[in-house]
């Protein structure tokens, strides 16, 4: 299925995103067929919709010969029909069966570390019974597996027995997923590809075609007019789920209240909501909260695949480029069988939890009361408290704060890879520097200011470069005169954000000042590759500390990203190049 999902939106010269846009699929759902975790089932709604969007797609292009939508559901159908099996709950017990001999894990241990009883873990092992939901199953003994292999000192052989098994080579941060995949029969090896995806979405978003659509029009409902929240309603079911958490934001964007808004749900993403519509209108609602002058205080779940990290960070991306959300993550959470939501605003609460993988066996209550608005918002701030930053994020209107922030980075020991497709500003001479500037008609206080940053970031990089070592990847211009129109002077963290552009022999000069610099300073690695991983995008990877994504061009804007498994993951990804 996933290759032929991949052949037609090759086919439509589409993405992804596009096709679950044009499909009304959410974005997680679609992923997992992409990537073979998942096949669709070939007589449901989701395959039909997947048809009519690829079809959409094809007459946006012009392209009739691929097929009507009738044709091509019958292929995608065919194709589901043909992958759809059990699972392969024989491979998956006999590589647990080598797992568990190889780190020493007893079935008593292991039925200790999960909620799970020793003779439902004895009778999978002897092939007497099998788990209700075999992906569930195996993503709690892989999180045990992983977490008593480092506690016993056996990391070291859990990582050979991966790499020896999938011919890779994981990080300490990818080694339960990687375990996971593998007892699933769904390694693919292309650990890399959701970290891609969230820096080629970062670099490509567009923050003002986003704001202009964010409307309080835009939202069903909303404003309120004829129908009045209860204070107080219980709701049972995915549905139920969904209603309770529409009727959460109408009743926040449509109060006076400007107190923080708190979100946190470890629901697996795609129970959430199933249908991009509904996924949409939430977007919306939070977009118009925010836009309304409130905080967005976002705890993320991580005890969940990196690509639904991603996915999250990326659901959030627009208001983060408003500098007003702060995200966190609560480390080492423990597992439960229980699945919990708990959103709070100064004018409504909606809190609940649901069975593990059973929508059906689930409960929410809505509130407008004040003490139980009070309760809530006392646990969501014993929840804040025992959490760690995730990410952090500034806009233009933040500049002192984020030079602050890299101010204090630079006392952090740790090796850093940079790419960016310009040269960084430290490595520029004072006379080119000049000499830009001129070409660039910048004077006065503009010119004063720049020139004094462009002295700060020499002293930075230098303070840096005294404690660990900074590999810069530049992309590469095979023909400067082509792309000389495009090439901005990096002003990373300047206060003075102005778009100055270089002419093609003060670029080719930096170039060579960057490349002298590299032979000058021992811990600086310069490297340039053909390689594109983002266009308007700086990126710093600190190896076991923090990634800062930067745009380079439009609305100014930076994230710092904290969660380890997620900067380890693109820290290698750059490091490889």
């Amino acid at each position: 299925m996933k290759d032929v999902l991949k052949k037609y939106i090759l086919i439509c010269g589409a993405s992804v995103t596009e096709l679950s846009e044009k499909s009304g699929v959410s974005l997680s759902t679609l992923s997992r067929y992409m990537n073979g975790a998942r096949i669709p089932d070939a007589d449901g709604d989701h395959i039909k919709k997947l048809a009519r969007g690829i079809y959409l797609l094809l007459c946006e292009k012009g392209d009739r010969s691929s097929g009507t939508e009738e044709e091509i559901l019958d292929s995608l159908q065919e194709c589901a029909r043909e992958e759809k099996q059990e699972p392969d709950y024989e491979g998956t017990r006999d590589k647990l069966r080598n797992v568990l001999l190889q780190l020493g894990i007893s079935v008593n241990r292991l039925a200790d570390g999960t909620f799970y009883s020793v003779s439902s873990i004895s009778r999978f092992m002897s092939g007497t019974s099998k788990p209700r939901d075999l992906e569930q199953f195996v993503d709690h003994i892989s999180k045990f597996i992983t977490k008593d292999a480092e506690d016993s000192g056996k990391t070291g052989e859990l990582r050979k027995m991966l790499e020896e098994s999938t011919k890779t080579e994981p990080e300490d941060s990818e080694i339960c997923d990687v375990l996971r995949a593998w007892l699933l029969g769904q390694y693919s090896g292309n650990s890399n590809q959701s970290s891609q995806e969230l820096l080629t979405k970062i670099d490509e978003f567009n923050y003002e075609a986003y704001m202009a659509n964010v409307d309080m029009s835009a939202i069903e409902g909303i404003p309120v007019t004829k129908r009045k929240l209860p204070v107080t309603k219980r709701f049972h079911g995915q549905k139920g789920m969904e209603t309770g958490i529409m009727d959460f934001f109408k009743a926040t964007v449509t109060s006076s209240s400007k107190e923080p808004l708190f979100i946190y749900s470890d629901h697996p993403i795609e129970h959430l909501a199933d249908d991009r519509e509904t996924i949409d209108r939430w977007k919306q609602a939070a977009g118009v909260a925010v836009l309304q002058g409130r905080e967005l205080h976002v705890l993320h779940d991580v005890r969940r695949p990196i690509e639904e990290i991603v996915l999250g960070l990326e659901s959030w991306l627009p208001l983060y480029m408003t500098g007003r959300v702060r995200s966190y993550y609560i480390e080492q959470a423990a597992e439960s069988p229980f699945k919990h939501i708990l959103m709070v605003s100064g004018s409504a609460a909606l809190s609940g939890y649901s069975v593990s993988g059973i929508m059906t066996e689930s409960n929410y209550v809505f509130t407008k009361s004040i003490p139980k608005i009070a309760e809530s918002r006392k646990a969501a701030n014993a929840l804040i408290m025992q959490s760690r930053v995730l990410a952090e994020a500034y806009d233009g209107s933040m500049s002192k704060e984020y030079r602050k922030f890299l101010l204090e980075d630079s006392d952090e020991v740790g090796d850093r890879v940079t790419y960016s497709e310009t040269p960084p500003i430290c490595t520029i001479s004072e006379e080119l520097l000049e000499d830009i500037l001129d070409n660039n008609n910048v004077t006065g206080q503009s010119r004063e200011v720049i020139l004094q940053y462009a002295k700060e970031e020499k002293e930075r990089i230098s303070k840096i470069l005294k404690h660990s070592k900074v590999k810069e990847i530049i992309k590469e211009k095979k023909d400067a005169s082509d792309h000389i129109e495009n090439i901005n002077l990096l002003l990373d963290g300047c206060s003075e954000r102005l778009e100055i552009k270089y002419n093609e022999e003060q670029y080719l000069e930096h170039i060579r000042l960057t490349e002298e610099f590299a032979k000058e300073e021992p811990n600086y690695i310069l490297v340039t590759t053909s390689e594109t991983k983002v266009s308007h995008t700086r990126i710093v990877a600190r190896k076991d500390g923090t990634i800062v994504v930067s745009r380079n061009t439009g609305r100014e804007f930076h994230i710092s990203i904290n969660y380890p498994k997620l900067v380890n993951s693109i820290y290698t990804m750059l490091d490889r190049i």
